[in-house]
């Protein structure tokens, strides 16, 4: 789906970057799979910030993206 251009993610996340997982407590790793298990980790984020796991590019390279979570 596409990033909303007003929000924190526009600068962060570009064209064709993928979230792959959340990153909690302890590097354990929540994967996302649909629209709707991201909104979930974002709700459930404790400290205002969520970090994504993100891959990019032909490679799939991946790389940890910290988001300041408003609700």
């Amino acid at each position: 789906t596409e990033v909303d251009p007003s929000g924190p993610a526009a600068r962060l996340l570009g064209r064709g970057d993928v979230i792959v997982a959340t990153l909690g407590a302890g590097g354990a790793r929540t994967a996302i799979t649909t629209p709707e298990a991201l909104r979930d980790a974002v709700a459930k984020s404790r400290n205002g910030i969520v970090s994504l796991l993100v891959a990019s590019g032909p490679d799939g390279q991946t790389r940890v993206v910290n988001l300041a979570v408003t609700q």
